[in-house]
């Protein structure tokens, strides 16, 4: 009878623990995102603007404020499916928009995509940014 319990007691064990892992929040796609970051935008003339945010997440939403290097403040809005990411920093005044989309490397909490800043991909380039503090 004890050899029995410990039995079922070991595979139930074994169940909830594969259980865990299977639906754990990274091997169910999603990724956390929030925190501070730091990035560099790139342009095809060679400048590079640097910026930083802080981001918040809920599920797949998430959102910010950003500062550039010049001082110019915008707000961050965005979703993220699995690693890839799409969001639009909408400046303070002009409101003028650019629109991101990268790739997330959970290894190294970096993002890396392209930007654009109007829909006939004239004004375009990369972008990298690091996610600090996040929890994945």
């Amino acid at each position: 009878m004890m050899k029995r319990m410990h039995g079922v007691l070991g595979l139930l064990l074994a169940v909830i623990f594969i259980g865990g892992v299977m639906t754990s929040p990274a091997s169910a796609g999603n990724v956390y995102v929030a925190g501070a970051l730091a990035g560099e935008s790139f342009y095809k003339d060679g400048s590079v603007v640097a910026f930083e945010a802080v981001l918040y997440q809920d599920g797949e939403s998430f959102w910010g404020d950003c500062v550039d290097a010049d001082g110019s403040s915008s707000k961050i809005t965005g979703t993220i499916t699995g690693n890839a990411l799409s969001f639009f920093k909408t400046y303070d005044g002009d409101n003028h928009r650019v629109q991101y989309a990268g790739d997330l490397i959970p290894e190294t909490n970096t993002v890396t995509g392209h930007w654009r800043m109007d829909p006939n991909n004239i004004n375009t380039g990369t972008f990298k940014m690091t996610i600090r503090g996040n929890k994945m």
